[in-house]
């Protein structure tokens, strides 16, 4: 298939029938599927989660469950409205 990148995200199963998680630790650029749309960094934290390491000595801690909007799909970590948020 044209237009696919040459690395995607890594999963490995949750221990449920038909559901997996992201791979831990993951730090890439990923190059778009469409010709407008340019290369954007996806990390995936420590926890299996999009964004930055999350600080324990936080007193809050904002997690932000959803779908494709709310990973972000196509822009870099840094400008998900989870991020600016």
């Amino acid at each position: 298939m044209l237009g696919f990148p040459s690395r995607v995200l890594e999963f490995s199963p949750s221990g449920v029938p038909g559901y997996f998680l992201m791979k831990p630790n993951q730090d890439y650029v990923e190059h778009g599927f469409y010709t407008y749309q340019p290369p954007h960094r996806i990390r995936i934290n420590a926890l299996g989660l999009r964004g930055k390491e999350v600080d324990p000595d936080r007193r809050w801690t904002i997690l932000a469950l959803g779908d494709s909007f709310t990973f972000g799909a196509g822009v870099n970590s840094e400008d998900t409205f989870v991020s600016l948020l």
